[in-house]
This record gives structure tokens, C-alpha cells and sequence, in this order.
């Protein structure tokens, strides 16, 4: 997204009624800054060769080999993989569970993008 700011400053000069001449200066600065847009929702399956997302309006098949760097968020993670420029985000993880049991005690954990991180790279080892 791009956003202009504009500024003014000077006298302006009224020469008859009607007509007027501004004297001074303008100066313009523009931004740019980058925002993460919904796209579309679906789910997140994670095999022993890929990741695929299975959306209402798109899916996205993706090599685990071709996975060159995983940034984790507190709701998801921020996938950059070979001949791809724009980095591809999955959140909403942690609205679902992870359950598991220790010693015969169930617990549930969400999703974070740690867990999801660690088991990418975990069956990227593997491979």
C-alpha cells in the first residue's frame, strides 16, 4: 500500500475578486509499506514431501525442498521458497490444537508458529 502526504506553506495574495496567487512552497513525501492481506482460507496439510493449503479459492502445492527460509509467529508462519519473490503467509493456526499425551495425561497445545516451524524443518531434515 502506498500512502502521499503533502504539505504547504506560504502567503497567498489576492489580486482582484476571485483571483489570487499563492506564493511558497509544496513539498510531497510518499511511503510505502507493506500489509498482509486475507486471500483465502482454507487448510494447512503438511506431508513427508510437502505443504499443501487447500483453500475455498485456491491451492497451493509447495516442496519441501524448495523451502528456503520459515520465519514463526505467535498465529502462523512466513514461508520464502525458491523461484518465489514474495514471501507466503499461512496464519490462523493457533485457532486450532495440537493434543497430545504424556504419561497418560492428554494436553492440548495451539498451533503456534514455533510448532508448525519445528515440524517443517523437522521432515525437511528427514528428507
Amino acid at each position: 500500500m502506498r500512502q502521499t502526504r503533502a504539505a504547504y506553506g506560504g502567503p497567498t495574495i489576492r489580486v482582484a475578486k476571485g483571483v489570487s496567487f499563492r506564493m511558497g512552497g509544496a513539498a510531497a513525501r510518499s511511503e510505502s509499506h507493506e500489509e498482509i492481506k486475507v486471500i483465502d482460507q482454507g487448510s494447512l496439510i503438511l506431508t513427508n514431501k510437502r505443504m499443501v493449503f487447500i483453500g475455498s479459492k485456491r491451492t497451493t502445492n509447495i516442496d519441501l525442498k524448495k523451502i528456503m527460509a520459515i520465519t514463526a509467529y505467535s498465529d502462523g508462519i512466513e514461508s520464502q521458497r525458491e523461484n518465489k519473490q514474495k514471501a507466503e503467509y499461512f496464519t490462523g493456526t493457533n485457532k486450532n490444537n495440537l493434543t497430545f499425551t504424556i504419561n497418560g495425561r492428554q494436553r492440548n497445545m495451539p498451533i503456534n508458529g514455533v510448532i508448525l516451524k519445528a515440524a517443517i524443518e523437522g521432515t525437511i531434515t528427514q528428507l
